[in-house]
């Protein structure tokens, strides 16, 4: 980290800021849309499809990265013996 430290008067500013009562948050949690345990479960199925695509992409980059070190590992090797 890089930035400044926060001094003790800039937590209790924040702290104060993000304050929520436990009414508060129980009024906010009783706003949310009823949410049926079908749509639950397809939200989740959507979302671990969407989490396996992403994980087969990173892999794909990965492996590019992986090729991509060896051939420059190659290359150095090469000027090293010239």
């Amino acid at each position: 980290m890089t930035g400044p430290i926060p001094s003790s008067s800039d937590l209790n500013r924040f702290s104060n800021e993000v304050h929520v009562s436990r009414d508060d948050a129980e009024a906010r949690f009783n706003a949310l849309p009823s949410v049926t345990p079908r749509e639950s479960n397809n939200e989740l199925l959507a979302a671990l499809e969407e989490l396996n695509i992403a994980e087969e992409e990173l892999r794909a980059q990965h492996e590019s990265l992986l090729d991509a070190h060896q051939s420059l590992e190659h290359e150095r090797e090469r000027y090293r013996i010239l």
